[in-house]
């Protein structure tokens, strides 16, 4: 090995060693805090008229940081109502596979691998970015995980590509062994909208939840929880 490669090479696996050990010895390093959410998220064209914590099965419940529902109201000649909820968790207690979450958290299966009684359409919004759009019991859902790198994802594969492109950058791998955060971000904000159906048909409804998600996406890009 050329001498500069040594020079470089051995300060850096010093502060990853430093970082391993300190990760180990203190208890509190990249553990994240419960979050305050905000009195509300402002969507356009729709009016927030009330909001609470959710009410999550007791068994679950120590998985989740913090959560609240928020209702909306949109008024007119047909006046609609949406519903937006967001669970701030860490993936390695709470699954951010889409499947999974809604087996715990909506239908209250304790067998998270048990098939949905819906079909789930999983859509690319924007480039690198997902949700899953479906219907149940009268309603249409769009659901999806917002990372810390300000990324929408619906399943394992795709944050867990998101912490390796965003996380291990050499910035904050230097950074990291003097930081009160892990290594590999692994908070996410567990969001889902939703609407009773308009019609019968789905589409006119995914399309207002839709324009909604845009703002509400926007929104947590710009106020992730920090530590």
């Amino acid at each position: 090995m050329k001498p500069w490669r040594t020079w470089i090479l051995l300060p850096l696996f010093g502060l990853i060693s430093f970082g391993l050990v300190r990760s180990l010895i203190d208890p509190g390093m990249g553990k994240p805090q419960a979050f305050q959410f905000p009195a509300q998220v402002p969507l356009s064209g729709w009016q927030a008229i009330s909001k609470q914590a959710i009410a999550d099965p007791a068994h679950l419940s120590p998985n989740i940081l913090s959560s609240q529902r928020y209702q909306y109201r949109k008024t007119g000649a047909n006046p609609l109502t949406l519903t937006a909820e967001a669970r701030y968790v860490l993936p390695r207690k709470v699954s951010v596979e889409t499947k999974e979450f809604l087996n715990l958290f909506l239908l209250d299966q304790k067998k998270v691998y048990q098939a949905l009684p819906f079909k789930l359409v999983e859509q690319e919004f924007q480039p690198g970015n997902f949700y899953s759009l479906f219907t149940h019991q009268g309603r249409a859902y769009l659901s999806a995980c917002i990372d810390p790198s300000g990324k929408s994802t619906t399943n394992l594969s795709q944050f867990r590509r998101n912490r390796l492109v965003y996380d291990l950058r050499w910035d904050k791998v230097l950074r990291w062994p003097f930081s009160s955060s892990g290594l590999l971000d692994q908070r996410c904000v567990w969001s889902q909208l939703s609407m009773p159906l308009k019609e019968a048909k789905s589409e006119p409804t995914y399309a207002l939840l839709k324009t909604a998600w845009a703002d509400w996406f926007k929104w947590w890009q710009a106020n992730f929880p920090n530590r």
